[in-house]
């Protein structure tokens, strides 16, 4: 039944969802119908999800005052493409249309903030169970790692909207960001797992190996000799046979070229604009890129201005839904508009940060394999 005042009841939520992953697209009248639907049912969760990431805030500012924030509404192809992926999803039910996340330094954080979250009973359900997928205890197969969490936020009209927490951290960050950079610029889908072989190896031995330095204590406040060290200890500690592994991800970093293709990405995108780390305050920013010419167009908001902000998106969005359009559009949050880069990474084709991790991976398989060569010259002389 349609609530009073809705223009759109959930058959119509429903129906439209089917039309845009599965529909004719030539049919222009019925794909603009159906895209305004899902644009009115995408914007419903706009105050879900101010109430989420306002109670994230609070919850993690007092256990890591500097942590990384970052919140969206599911962009348009995102969305079709999990309706076209999952069987049973449906428009109306998908949990993440809404999401935030908060970045932290470690996996203890992570859980300290996990524990204080699921105190609010917005996250408990009628049926008192909670919704959470815990992929740094059980991690995806492609090797991602995060904390999600589903809560039920109240929205303009008092329904409750459901919205998807994330809590990971900055070496979980940097993983996932990166692997959506090599999506992009590779035509690849190995956030799907529809990914080359030898991408997937890669992300899969990284994401294990950067598990381990994540165990490391005060990781990111040390020398990257003192990181090699804490993961050199932590490795003992480890079950998997990690020289392997750094054997393997080296072996897949020459073949691949992987440090010089990652800073030639970023060297190739051509940013329009220059006034982002002019701006401190929170905002949102819609970013239009174009990978066919290399380039990326951004335009800012206040944070005031996010009606404006969602329909200028929502406009993007549609000329991007052609079938002959390679356009990629975002409309991002961040607590600091400067920090956005920090915040989305992928969107920039800054892969920096990965990179300076990675490298710590490759210095400790140089160390590993000189350590062997003393080994065998030893027993030799």
């Amino acid at each position: 039944m349609r609530k009073s005042g809705a223009p759109y009841s959930g058959k119509q939520i429903t129906k439209a969802g089917k039309f845009l992953a599965f529909g004719d697209y030539n049919d222009n009248s019925s794909f603009n119908h159906c895209f305004d639907i899902l644009v009115f049912w995408r914007g419903e969760h706009s105050d879900s999800l101010e109430e989420a990431f306002s109670l994230l805030q609070r919850t993690v500012k007092p256990i890591e005052k500097d942590a990384l924030f970052a919140k969206r509404l599911k962009r348009y192809v995102s969305i079709v493409s999990k309706l076209q992926r999952f069987e049973n999803m449906t428009l109306k039910k998908m949990q993440d249309i809404g999401g935030c996340r908060a970045v932290v330094s470690s996996e203890k954080k992570v859980r300290k903030i996990v524990r204080e979250l699921r105190k609010s009973r917005t996250f408990k359900y009628p049926d008192s169970r909670f919704r959470y997928k815990d992929y740094i205890e059980n991690p995806k197969e492609d090797g991602y790692r995060s904390y999600h969490m589903i809560g039920q936020f109240p929205s303009k009209d008092k329904s409750l909207k459901n919205i998807e927490i994330q809590i990971r951290t900055y070496l979980q960050h940097y993983w996932a960001t990166a692997l959506e950079i090599i999506d992009l610029f590779t035509n690849q889908s190995l956030k799907t797992n529809q990914g080359k072989k030898e991408w997937e190896d890669f992300f899969k031995l990284v994401g294990s190996l950067f598990a381990i330095l994540d165990r490391v204590p005060s990781y990111h406040n040390l020398s990257i000799e003192d990181r090699i060290s804490g993961y050199f200890i932590k490795s003992e500690q480890s079950e998997a046979d990690t020289g392997n592994q750094l054997d393997n991800l080296a072996r897949i970093i020459r073949k691949l070229d992987i440090v010089r293709l990652f800073s030639s990405f970023a060297n190739s995108l051509k940013i329009v604009g220059d006034e982002l780390n002019d701006h401190e305050e929170a905002g949102y920013i819609l970013l239009v890129i174009d990978p066919d010419n290399e380039q990326l167009e951004y335009t800012i908001f206040d944070n005031r201005d996010s009606v404006s902000a969602q329909e200028k998106y929502a406009h993007q969005e549609s000329i991007a839904a052609s079938p002959h359009n390679n356009l990629i559009v975002a409309l991002v949050y961040t607590s600091s508009i400067e920090d956005v880069r920090e915040a989305y990474p992928n969107f920039f084709a800054d892969s920096t940060k990965f990179i300076e991790h990675l490298n710590t991976l490759i210095h400790a398989e140089k160390i590993v394999k000189q350590s062997a060569i003393r080994r065998t010259m030893s027993k030799l002389f």
